[in-house]
């Protein structure tokens, strides 16, 4: 998902030769009913990221994506009805501390991977306290990308996805709290920023919203009804 190249750094006051570390890029097509949809991704684990793809942007409701034939980067996509997914149901929950927030969202940041090599990835990682783990873990050069990846592997392993807690290293925008409402996500916690859109959707949606969750503290935009109080 890396590649070296040569680059000339400018480092007080001179340039030099340096070999850099950047992410790779892919072009991604996705044909669904005749139409070709494009994402642009990190070409690994592409099966998650275009099934999740499918599920939140192109199928009808109570329908499953299935990819029926792939050539190099290209899927092909069809539909079938939905199948049942492991019992998982449970009204998300906040009953826990706010030093817990600042413990897991550490947790979350502190495994290395692709974000630490070159600082271009976003991470994504779903939290389920009933496990007292984090179900899936996620990285992607597009944040979009990270949300569609998630939800494909929901699919893969037949495991809902509502009743966990999301962990974004990314900004909360209205686009992006748009594809995480519909993957059943409840409880969205960003080390990052939260834009007003977003911050109206997630009171309509009854979506618990927080950023900022970095460097011992973390604001609370939006509780939802039944989530709690934190302590």
């Amino acid at each position: 998902m890396l590649q070296k190249v040569s680059c000339k750094k400018y480092f007080q006051h001179k340039f030099e030769v340096v070999v850099d570390t950047i992410a790779i890029e892919r072009e991604i097509e996705i044909c669904f009913q005749d139409v070709v949809y494009k994402l642009y991704s990190s070409p690994y684990e592409l099966e998650a990221l275009v099934l999740g793809y499918a599920k939140l942007e192109l199928l009808q409701a109570g329908c499953v994506p299935v990819i029926y034939k792939q050539k190099g980067y290209k899927f092909w996509v069809g539909q079938e009805k939905k199948f049942k997914l492991q019992d998982c149901q449970q009204e998300p929950s906040i009953d826990i501390k706010g030093q817990d927030i600042l413990w897991l969202e550490e947790k979350f940041m502190a495994k290395k991977g692709l974000w630490d090599s070159t600082g271009c990835f976003h991470r994504a990682a779903v939290w389920m306290e009933e496990q007292r783990q984090f179900v899936f873990e996620v990285e992607d050069i597009a944040r979009h990308n990270c949300i569609d990846r998630i939800m494909g592997l929901s699919l893969l392993q037949s495991k809902e996805l509502s009743g966990g807690m999301l962990f974004v290293s990314a900004r909360i925008t209205s686009s992006l709290l748009k594809k995480i409402i519909k993957t059943g996500l409840k409880v969205v916690i960003s080390r990052s920023a939260v834009t007003s859109g977003a911050l109206d959707l997630a009171i309509k949606n009854q979506i618990t919203l927080i950023g900022f969750a970095r460097g011992g503290r973390f604001s609370v935009f939006n509780l939802s009804k039944g989530a709690g109080e934190f302590g």
